[in-house]
């Protein structure tokens, strides 16, 4: 089934999948207590802007690419938490899209858009409510999933050699923000 078949406007369903997620991140906005988690690697992206460096100054177990994502949220807001939830949002809003997507391979736009809601749904389900890695990196790993099935469809070697290598580099980034 073509991802397009149906005939709403293109923006509709990317709207409706942004409004989602940021409805169910909506209680926790501004919230710097939210989850305990994110407290420290906001404080890690603050130190890092400051010429501190994760590992050496503030410790942490996680990858280098989760505090260089919270270093940038902070770099652009001046520090808000604001800004890492928000950023968090259109991360889930990004895998929700990509979901959808993915869905609309195998259904209709209806059942796409609720697989679409529950991907949104399961971060706070599952004890990621707010800007956990898994937000930022599952996102990366569904656009491997995508890459994978172009090549896959890939007619010949010449046409899934540039997916290819594009969604293992996206794995390479994925393994930087969260290792398992």
């Amino acid at each position: 089934m073509s991802p397009r078949a149906d005939s709403s406007p293109r923006w509709l369903v990317p709207a409706v999948i942004a409004l989602m997620a940021l409805a169910i991140r909506l209680p926790g906005l501004g919230d710097a207590t939210h989850d305990f988690d994110e407290q420290l690697y906001h404080l890690a992206g603050l130190e890092m802007l400051q010429g501190h460096m994760p590992y050496i100054d503030v410790w942490d177990r996680k990858p280098f690419g989760l505090f260089l994502i919270f270093a940038l949220a902070a770099l652009v807001s001046g520090g808000s938490v604001l800004c890492y939830q928000l950023l968090a949002a259109s991360a889930a809003a990004l895998g929700a899209w990509q979901t959808f997507r993915i869905a609309r391979r195998f259904g209709d736009p209806f059942a796409s858009l609720t697989a679409a809601f529950i991907y949104c749904i399961a971060f706070p389900l599952f004890a990621a409510p707010s800007a956990q890695s898994e937000v930022f990196y599952i996102p990366l790993l569904l656009g491997m999933l995508q890459l994978t099935i172009a090549v896959y469809e890939a007619e010949d070697l010449t046409r899934a050699a540039r997916p290819a290598l594009v969604a293992m580099a996206l794995g390479g980034l994925a393994l930087q923000v969260k290792y398992t």
